[in-house]
């Protein structure tokens, strides 16, 4: 009996995420179709959807134009820097001092 070996046909997306500012939480339903939805803030009345990061720019046009989105923010997490080198978080330590008065200062 031999073997059949698949190639894989799943590809990574890109995916980026959209904050969006409702006026009312009953219209949650209806973001679906635009992209994962993440998190509801009910108290703040806010959604976090994630979608292909191709689509966003179109999909925030979109969201923008309907009646009951307050404002759409499209997620900085991608141009954040999240690894950082533990000589230069050592030499910034070592930087850092108290002034007598108690306040802060860093020294180049």
């Amino acid at each position: 009996m031999e073997t059949v070996i698949r190639e894989s046909t799943y590809q990574h997306q890109q995916r980026q995420g959209v904050i969006v500012y409702l006026n009312h939480l009953k219209y949650i339903r209806q973001l679906r179709k635009y992209g994962m939805i993440h998190y509801v803030s009910k108290p703040m009345k806010y959604v976090v959807i994630y979608m292909d990061e191709e689509n966003v720019d179109s999909v925030c046009q979109q969201l923008s134009a309907l009646r009951y989105v307050k404002k759409v923010i499209i997620s900085e997490r991608k141009s954040l820097v999240l690894s950082y080198d533990e000589t230069k978080e050592k030499s910034d330590y070592h930087s850092f001092r108290v002034d007598l008065e108690g306040e802060a200062s860093c020294e180049s």
